[in-house]
């Protein structure tokens, strides 16, 4: 347990605060950096591989932080 909580308490507990789970919420900043670099002009397969490496690596973070 880390943060006082298991993990199913952690993401009911951060669902309700923030009205996402975890992992949605990871997905929908991902997406939104996506969408900005985007209109900044970054290349499509460049956006694509930097945005999926790192929704990879955010979502790994957040589960060994829970499982722990």
């Amino acid at each position: 347990q880390r943060f006082g909580m298991g993990k199913y308490k952690f993401i009911r507990w951060f669902k309700k605060h923030v009205g996402l789970t975890p992992y949605d919420f990871i997905i929908l900043n991902r997406v939104l950096l996506g969408q900005k670099m985007i209109r900044e002009g970054k290349p499509l397969t460049e956006t694509a591989v930097d945005t999926a490496s790192t929704i990879k690596a955010t979502s790994q973070i957040i589960s060994n932080a829970l499982s722990a």
